[in-house]
């Protein structure tokens, strides 16, 4: 019996120092958050100005009218500010290692705060390492260096402060306002905590109605549950902001538009096959709460719901969901007899699950390292950026939605921006949209009136979307049109730049200046980078439309087969007819209308 408890005990050792290895290889992934550079760059102008900014600062398409037309410019400008001041001070100490070390403070405190509440409510030690898995996963599927991972940890500490405040009286109550009001000052999320607070307040006050809590110590619980519910109006005028754009601006057609391409901001089981990982293990904390669920107090089963109702309609909520469902799990499983780690069978199934989660998420993480891949994402576009402050073209730029974060952070103050992660301005949000969707024929020209009324002459763009893997449609038109010339295909991050010939930028063009069909072989050459492990028939798709293009017409006709092959609900679309003109040859008769609708697939 003592070899036994020996050998379990050797076993739960090496599970944990496994654990901990492999948790900080998955953190050690190079900075890629698109927001944190802008949130560094506020932070910057923010400690050189003493001031928050009323105005935006970095681009130059937002006008007087955002600003009093609805309150999301307000928010975004000033909501992050405290988060802002550290993430600027741990950069302008340390580089991008202080943002790293921001990354590795933050989840490392989130996994300590969790495991030591688990252990403070007897959870065995291995079975608090089975319910930190879900941490491993909000890393791997969610982990950044912006305010939002700072929510987080402080919803967690919140629940963990708030639960043990009513439920066993433990004094640390009285720190809830002010965990509060310094949330309210680094992150919007703030107002998840308020939802939390709100249902432990009524629950609390419903037991007092019932008889079941009275006294001085009743009366003081609710009163701390409301002083920390109003903290964050009573000293920062900004959380009135936040709290307004939640109410005002979640509907409407500008506000549908915006959520249905973001990626964070859509239901998981929208595109259930791309976020397979997260429905599996969503599915799999749902039925471990249904087994021990019975054992719940009120505020737990509310809060549980809440933030499962939450998470369905967007996956941005679905990490609180984890953070919280977990230890509510860990704390009640040890209930049921057949989750008793004393079964010799039980136990090696939880050591196997710990092992194989650990072993896989860490070499994950270790493959992708800021070791081997640098310190900053491959993604952005650093050689295209030094392109432009060698050149230095003259007149306004349109860029990347997803760049320009980074271009803020690489240009300003010399250059500004046309729009940025912080989407300051939905209605500009649809200018931009309108621009890369120059396949529809209702928008066949807005991106020359776009253009002529913000006075634009530098376009910087991606080949293609790396979300959904389409090409950049406007790179097309600046093809075909005579005006605009390439000057810049980027090796590193297949940036794309073009210039237009009548805005003073002559010298440039007549250095820089590439023979604009090499556009369209860039991009190819970039859809087919990876197309091992990311092949699809969307992609076929993209390679067949730009090898029309090209007129690789026998190139176009085999990947549009393959993608036929590969998703046989492509018969009798426009797919079927284009491959009906390439198999005679009959290239004449070929539609570009037929074109952008495979493209739209």
């Amino acid at each position: 019996m003592n070899n036994d408890k020996n050998t379990s005990a050797l076993i739960e050792k090496i599970i944990a120092i496994l654990f901990l290895v492999s948790f900080f290889c998955v953190l050690a992934y190079p900075v890629s958050d698109p927001d944190v550079f802008w949130h560094i760059k506020t932070g910057e102008w923010i400690w050189q100005h003493k001031a928050l900014p009323d105005k935006d600062p970095f681009s130059y398409t937002i006008d007087d009218s955002d600003y009093t037309s609805y309150s999301r410019p307000s928010v975004i400008l000033r909501q992050y500010w405290l988060s802002q001041l550290l993430l600027y001070g741990l950069h302008s100490a340390l580089g991008w290692y202080g943002i790293i070390l921001f990354r590795y403070v933050i989840y490392s405190a989130l996994l300590a705060l969790l495991y030591s509440w688990m252990r403070e409510k007897n959870v065995n030690r291995i079975s608090a390492l089975f319910f930190l898995l879900p941490v491993f996963l909000l890393v791997l599927a969610y982990g950044g260096e912006r305010p939002n991972t700072l929510s987080y940890l402080f919803a967690a500490l919140l629940f963990y402060l708030t639960d043990k405040f009513i439920l066993t009286d433990d004094k640390k109550g009285f720190l809830l306002p002010a965990v509060m009001l310094v949330w309210s000052l680094m992150h919007g999320g703030f107002l998840l905590g308020e939802v939390l607070l709100s249902i432990y307040f009524m629950v609390t006050l419903f037991r007092g109605i019932k008889g079941h809590a009275t006294g001085r110590a009743y009366v003081f619980k609710l009163s701390v549950l409301l002083l920390s519910v109003a903290a964050p109006f009573l000293f920062s005028g900004d959380a009135w902001h936040t709290a307004q754009m939640m109410m005002h601006e979640t509907s409407g057609p500008l506000a549908a538009l915006y959520k249905n391409s973001i990626a964070e901001t859509i239901s998981p089981f929208t595109n259930a096959g791309a976020n397979i990982d997260l429905v599996a293990y969503l599915a799999f904390i749902i039925l471990l709460l249904i087994v021990v669920i019975r054992h719940f107090p009120l505020e737990h089963m509310l809060l549980a719901a809440f933030l499962l109702a939450l998470s369905f309609t967007s996956i941005r909520y679905l990490p609180f969901f984890l953070i919280m469902a977990s230890p509510m799990a860990a704390f009640h499983w040890s209930a049921r007899p057949s989750f008793d780690l004393t079964n010799k069978v039980f136990r090696i199934s939880i050591y196997a699950t710990i092992l194989f989660c650990t072993i896989f998420m860490g070499q994950a993480g270790a493959r992708k390292s800021f070791f081997l891949e640098g310190l900053l994402s491959k993604y952005y576009p650093g050689d295209a950026v030094s392109f432009l402050k060698t050149a230095k073209p003259e007149g306004n730029m349109f860029n990347s939605y997803t760049w320009g974060g980074y271009l803020i952070y690489e240009l300003y103050p010399d250059r500004k921006v046309f729009i940025d992660p912080r989407a300051l301005s939905l209605s500009l949000y649809a200018k931009y949209r309108d621009v890369l969707d120059v396949t529809a024929k209702k928008t066949e020209h807005t991106w020359r009136d776009v253009f002529e009324g913000y006075h634009i002459s530098v376009v910087l763009i991606p080949p293609y979307n790396v979300i959904d893997g389409k090409v950049t449609m406007l790179i097309k038109k600046l093809v075909d049109d005579p005006e605009w010339h390439l000057v810049f295909l980027g090796e590193r991050s297949g940036a794309l730049i073009f210039l237009k010939n009548d805005s003073g930028n002559d010298r440039q063009i007549g250095h820089y200046s590439l023979r604009k069909e090499a556009a369209f072989e860039h991009v190819l050459e970039e859809l087919k980078k990876d197309s091992g492990k990311n092949s699809s028939w969307r992609k076929d798709l993209q390679i067949a439309v730009v090898s029309l293009f090209l007129k690789r017409y026998e190139e176009a006709e085999h990947h549009l087969e393959r993608a036929r092959g590969r998703n046989h609900s492509l018969s009798g679309t426009s797919v079927d007819k284009v491959l009906t003109v390439l198999r005679k040859n009959d290239y004449g008769q070929l539609d570009a209308e037929d074109l952008y609708k495979i493209y739209g697939l």
